[in-house]
């Protein structure tokens, strides 16, 4: 499973990327690029509030192209309480 690289189908994708030495994640000694967000004690996250967060799942073999594949699946987040909404 992968999520979609578009912005319009994935938001965390309009966040800057964050690219960890080798090394540095216990035993990983690949670079790799990843997009997060955080969820608190309270259920608050580091979202924007006043954005929606659609995060996009799809198998990594479909995903060529902009278009969405036919079997994919939305999570919606809500950035106040953290409750997903699968579309």
């Amino acid at each position: 499973m992968a999520f979609s690289t578009e912005t319009a189908y994935t938001s965390l994708m309009s966040q800057t990327a964050k690219t960890p030495q080798a090394g540095q994640l216990g035993g990983v000694t690949e670079t790799y690029t990843y997009y997060s967000y955080q969820i608190r004690p309270n259920g608050t996250t580091t979202l924007d509030v006043k954005l929606k967060h659609p995060i996009t799942l799809m198998f990594d073999k479909d995903m060529a192209g902009n278009a969405l594949p036919a079997d994919f699946r939305t999570v919606l987040v809500n950035p106040v309480n953290a409750r997903t909404k699968v579309y």
